[in-house]
């Protein structure tokens, strides 16, 4: 098609028609509605757990959203990046009552997954949230019970042989069995 018929087309296609002569005026738009517009259908939704993990990173207390008998279980396990200082991290903690308000570093690791999650979206199923990783950028996974948030994990994941996921997984996993065998204690009265 030569240049100046495709410009007519586009020309024409975006045209608007001229009303015909002696036309009725057109209708006055609806009256406004006090009542909000529905959320789009087309929207995404949040997932519930996402909101309240950001709710978290905005300040809203940690502990408020735990589970008093399970306490707070934070695993990380990250091989060490490229560079200088680089260094693995394996180290697992329990936190339980007044230990899971001062407990910043789990504050910490929900703001890091959740600015990782920028570039790597979360996806929430049922009840946990996972922030993708990818070569020398941890995966985070959010464990919940309902809605309370029971495990934090900081994993590698990506370019890892498959003897080290195994020796991963069974850390993780010791990890997770010993929080489910001892409760926390309730706090004294």
């Amino acid at each position: 098609m030569r240049p100046l018929a495709l410009a007519a087309l586009v020309t024409l296609g975006c045209a608007r028609p001229s009303p015909p002569p002696h036309s009725a005026p057109p209708e006055a738009p609806p009256a406004a509605s006090a009542t909000p517009p529905a959320a789009d259908a087309g929207a995404p939704t949040v997932h519930p757990h996402l909101v309240l993990l950001r709710a978290i990173a905005g300040g809203e207390a940690l502990d408020a959203h735990t589970d008093p008998s399970l306490g707070l279980l934070v695993v990380e396990h990250v091989e060490a990046g490229p560079g200088p200082g680089a260094s693995a991290t394996r180290q697992a903690r329990r936190d339980c009552g007044a230990r899971i308000a001062a407990d910043r570093g789990a504050v910490e690791l929900i703001r890091a997954a959740l600015a990782q999650g920028e570039s790597f979206p979360p996806d929430c199923e049922r009840d946990v949230c996972t922030v993708p990783g990818m070569e020398f950028a941890p995966v985070y996974r959010f464990v919940f019970e309902g809605s309370r948030l029971t495990q934090i994990l900081r994993l590698s994941e990506a370019a890892l042989p498959a003897e080290a996921l195994r020796a991963r997984d069974a850390y993780v996993t010791s990890r997770v069995e010993d929080q489910r065998a001892h409760r926390c204690r309730p706090p004294a009265p």
